[in-house]
């Protein structure tokens, strides 16, 4: 791969066990993002059944404790909660209150583990994305099944 403003060649970023994003396709993984992450947020609103900030049960959304952008914990049950729409533009902007939030419903320990998991990088992203898909709709199969 040649830099466009340099001209020197680069080679892709690979992690060890890893193939480079680029032979790994990045639609492939794009495509399987999107389903995953519509699944996850499927999942938490069902799971939650309403806000967490003001018990609201209409406009609900997944809301992240930490950025999506962070691959390990993007589709993780723990890092997650249903708000509504209004609760979770107001955390958004108000990051101070939501980390006082979490801290408060976790325990400082609690936190930390997984802003720690958060920020560490997944050996398979393929891998979480599809477990992702196949752990949602097990688990919502599961309890449709037993009520």
């Amino acid at each position: 791969m040649i830099g466009r403003r340099t001209g020197i060649e680069r080679k892709p970023i690979t992690r060890k066990g890893t193939r480079a994003l680029s032979s790994l396709g990045r639609s492939e993984f794009s495509r399987l993002k999107e389903r995953a992450d519509d699944v996850f947020r499927k999942f938490i609103v069902w799971r939650d059944r309403c806000c967490s900030g003001c018990r609201v049960e209409i406009n609900l959304e997944c809301a992240h404790f930490f950025t999506r952008s962070r691959i390990s914990t993007r589709w993780d049950r723990r890092c997650a909660t249903t708000l509504c729409h209004g609760c979770h533009g107001h955390y958004t902007t108000h990051t101070y209150e939501w980390t006082e939030g979490l801290i408060a419903m976790l325990g400082q320990a609690g936190y930390d583990k997984l802003r720690m998991l958060s920020q560490s990088v997944p050996p398979d992203r393929m891998g979480l994305a599809r477990a992702a898909v196949r752990d949602g709709h097990a688990e919502i199969d599961d309890v449709g099944k037993s009520g």
